[in-house]
């Protein structure tokens, strides 16, 4: 399928906010920073429809996701529900 530059650019960015997601809820908790986080980051890119600053969010959103498997507890819930998913 083809796709022109805006809609890879808005595939990119909805899957990088939907890592973050995943692995933000593979623990099963959701805290109020990071519902926060998720508010701020989406509402921000929602006000700046640039091209350039969508691919900009899309590699901030990974960057972050990331720095959440920087974290062992993180980590451990992700392949967790990964594993439990994959048996199921």
């Amino acid at each position: 399928m083809h796709l022109d530059a805006r809609q890879a650019e808005e595939i990119f960015l909805t899957a990088a906010q939907s890592i973050l997601a995943v692995v933000i809820l593979a623990n099963w908790s959701f805290g109020i920073w990071e519902g926060v986080l998720l508010l701020s980051l989406f509402v921000t890119q929602l006000l700046m429809p640039i091209p350039w600053i969508r691919i900009g969010f899309s590699i901030l959103y990974l960057v972050i996701t990331f720095g959440y498997l920087a974290s062992k507890s993180y980590r451990t819930s992700l392949l967790d529900l990964l594993i439990r998913g994959w048996r199921s």
